[in-house]
């Protein structure tokens, strides 16, 4: 039983994770997007024809909307707690978003046209948007999506740390065919065959008529 490199089995991973999660994963941000760029609407909307009447030099825009996102809402967070849980799979060890039960994040709108947003000035003259608050009308969609999120980073994490752990303890086909259900198997790298030596026939060639002669004569001779 040959052992399986570590980078196939890194790569096993990452496979299996990716096919089971990355399609809810992008649903997931779809959503994020759509309730910041609502969230924008609901702020703007107020002050939407007044705006219309100043001419567009005098109003400050970007291609970008964030809003800043903390659930719970009334959870007091820690310059210790994970700063942006977006990429908490990438660089967080899973053992510790095990158990997240929060959403630190900033969700982003980006429009095809600049469009009027809370803007920063820097000392060059580029401008910055500004992360805004949620709109209060959104609360309810955005408290349903942190929760989706928090489901799904658990359940992820629990996922690698089963994947971490088979792989730690069985590093063979043999092994792994064992204990991963057989949904599994197919991500199994591809197992090296040993070739076996093929065994040929003798392809016999006619044998001298003289060879039995000289190897009297030799034997005369050295008598």
């Amino acid at each position: 039983m040959s052992r399986i490199s570590d980078g196939k089995l890194d790569r096993m991973t990452d496979k299996i994770l990716a096919d089971l999660y990355v399609a809810t994963e992008k649903k997931l941000a779809d959503k994020a997007i759509e309730i910041a760029k609502n969230s924008r609407q609901c702020w703007i909307n107020p002050y939407e024809p007044l705006l219309k009447q100043l001419p567009d030099e005098l109003i400050a825009k970007t291609l970008n909307y964030n809003v800043t996102i903390k659930y719970p809402w009334n959870r007091e967070f820690v310059p210790t707690d994970i700063p942006d849980t977006t990429s908490i799979t990438q660089f967080v060890d899973s053992k510790m978003w095990e158990d997240i039960d929060y959403i630190q994040e900033n969700w982003k709108f980006t429009s095809p046209t600049p469009i009027v947003n809370p803007c920063s000035f820097n000392n060059y003259g580029s401008t910055t948007a500004e992360s805004q608050q949620l709109h209060p009308d959104m609360y309810e969609d955005a408290e349903t999506l942190c929760k989706e999120k928090i489901k799904l980073l658990q359940e992820k994490a629990r996922m690698q740390n089963y994947l971490d752990a088979s792989i730690s303890k069985n590093r063979t086909h043999k092994q792994l065919r064992e204990v991963l259900p057989s949904s599994l198997h197919r991500y199994l790298p591809p197992e090296t065959v040993k070739r076996k030596a093929i065994k040929k026939e003798a392809r016999h060639v006619e044998t001298p008529n003289f060879l039995g002669e000289r190897q009297t004569i030799n034997l005369l001779e050295d008598n």
